[in-house]
């Protein structure tokens, strides 16, 4: 994760993979980071806290083990996660099946149209919402 021109640029790991995207960082809310070999610069993070934004470090289990909030902002992400917390157990359990679905369904995305490994993930996904 690097920063360029306040755009925020997501890069493969493999650096002949080149640039995979990049977002405005006025336009995102939350960064979760959920590989432990993910790489991101000061200017990276500094410039997302800028822009409002929440990043989410998970642990080795990927749940949620620590958060860097924007300090101009942080009664407002306060209140989000206090609204979060008070869910109900089933509202919870709904979201976060929702969460793993899109990483699951972004992941097969990263993959050939073709390979096996791909419809493999997609099927997960079908069986995640079942």
């Amino acid at each position: 994760m690097a920063v360029k021109l306040d755009q925020l640029q997501l890069w493969r790991a493999a650096p002949e993979s080149g640039l995979v995207a990049s977002i405005p960082c006025e336009d995102i809310g939350f960064v979760v980071v959920d590989n432990p070999g993910a790489t991101y610069s000061h200017d990276a993070l500094a410039r997302l806290i800028h822009f409002g934004a929440v990043v989410v470090f998970c642990n080795e289990k990927h749940l949620p083990a620590g958060l860097l909030l924007p300090l101009s902002d942080h009664t407002e992400v306060v209140w989000r996660l206090h609204e979060q917390i008070a869910l109900r157990k089933p509202a919870r359990k709904q979201l976060w099946r929702q969460i793993v679905v899109a990483k699951i369904r972004s992941q097969a995305a990263n993959l050939p149209e073709d390979s096996s490994a791909r419809r493999r993930l997609s099927t997960a996904a079908v069986y995640v919402l079942a």
